[in-house]
């Protein structure tokens, strides 16, 4: 079946965009913990071109697997691994649930990655508040209540206060 063999292409190509994706997750741990903020954001950028492509090709993945659910009489409803069961036995089903088992895999070592990244990104924000607090002599590191209201901070000295 040519629909099986082209779901096989997506799906590969798909796999090596989350590779690519995870490698890039890697570099921007790297940036986070290095303080680098160019390479960070250089980062960011390239993850952001990676998610465009990966649109277009889940996009053909979505488009395929409703033809498949059509010749295979699968209800609307099916997901994928019921269109995968029905490959069962037919060329290339077996390297179509490889595939799948890779990016599944892949994709929670980027959810674990990206993880860390947020706890880092957070305790370096937490620091220069904690500094810029500790230089500014505010009691209050937030601008903002919990309903986005002002809160007035109480300012014992101003960092280029020439008297405090």
């Amino acid at each position: 079946m040519e629909e099986i063999k082209k779901l096989t292409r997506v799906l590969k190509k798909e796999l090596h965009l989350y590779e690519r994706l995870h490698k890039l997750c890697e570099e921007e741990e790297k940036a986070i913990v290095e303080g680098d903020l160019k390479k960070l954001e250089d980062t960011v950028r390239e993850q952001e071109r990676i998610f465009v492509e990966m649109r277009v090709w889940e996009k053909l993945r979505i488009n395929l697997i409703e033809l498949l659910k059509r010749r295979f009489l699968l209800p609307e409803d099916a997901g994928f691994s019921e269109v995968v069961k029905k490959t069962k036995g037919k060329p290339m089903s077996e390297e179509i649930e490889n595939l799948r088992d890779k990016i599944v895999s892949r994709i929670g070592q980027i959810n674990k990655l990206n993880r860390r990244n947020i706890s880092l990104l957070e305790y370096s924000l937490k620091l220069v508040d904690e500094y810029f607090h500790r230089l500014t002599g505010t009691t209050t590191t937030s601008t903002y209540g919990p309903k986005g209201k002002n809160k007035v901070e109480e300012q014992t000295r101003k960092l280029l206060n020439k008297t405090g």
